[in-house]
């Protein structure tokens, strides 16, 4: 009897975390897919899925797909979730020769309930290598932070509302294009000397064979 009332009880949490819609609201995706030649990416399968965050209890559903047309442009209608929730705009999950895009919105994101996402490059899987920053502290007094690579990247996730992050771990892996010069900016804080800080900026030549670069500081 308690394990019956104790199942009863779970699926009915369950059942409240279910993403409930409100059916007289209409939100719409729209934008265009080309590739790194500027040229439309036609017929390519975009998803919109709705989700609630991680957790135990977190919960996802796709809401809507379709597919580009002939000029690589798509267009998503699906009824709104009622309370805040992010939205994965998948742009390409099983192209062989693409990369990987998801574009990650808010309800915020949207003006007038439509979100416009003009164009977006998708670059081929050829031209894309790695750059990996290895962190090496050379005194105890001194602290890294302003970390900034610049460059042209092929990010698999970008997020519209950006992210909130009090950590002090930089990003030291990134997806890039290959031939080109990137641009690393940091600042050292040396506080064995009242706490001074140093800029630096560094150019780091990337060719088409991953890069590993290390950051003495």
């Amino acid at each position: 009897m308690k394990k019956a009332l104790l199942l009863l009880s779970l699926l009915t949490l369950l059942n409240g975390c279910q993403i409930q819609y409100d059916g007289e609201t209409k939100l719409v995706v729209t934008g265009k897919i080309q590739d790194e030649l500027g040229k439309a990416v036609v017929h390519q399968k975009v998803g919109v899925t709705v989700g609630n965050g991680g957790g135990f209890f977190s919960n996802y559903d796709q809401i809507s797909y379709g597919f580009t047309d002939d000029q690589g442009i798509y267009t998503l209608i699906f009824p709104a979730p009622k309370g805040e929730y992010s939205f994965d705009i998948e742009l390409n999950s099983d192209d062989s020769q693409l990369q990987q895009k998801t574009i990650i919105a808010k309800q915020s994101n949207f003006s007038n309930y439509k979100l416009d996402l003009k164009a977006t490059t998708l670059y081929f899987k050829s031209s894309i290598t790695s750059l990996s920053l290895v962190l090496k502290q050379l005194a105890p007094s001194k602290q890294l932070k302003n970390v900034v690579v610049e460059g042209i990247f092929a990010t698999p996730y970008l997020y519209l509302t950006p992210q909130v992050d009090d950590s002090i771990y930089f990003q030291t892996y990134y997806s890039i294009i290959k031939n080109q010069n990137v641009v690393l900016k940091y600042t050292v804080v040396d506080y064995s000397n009242a706490g001074q800080e140093t800029n630096f900026v560094v150019s780091i030549p990337v060719k088409a064979d991953a890069v590993v670069y290390t950051l003495s500081y």
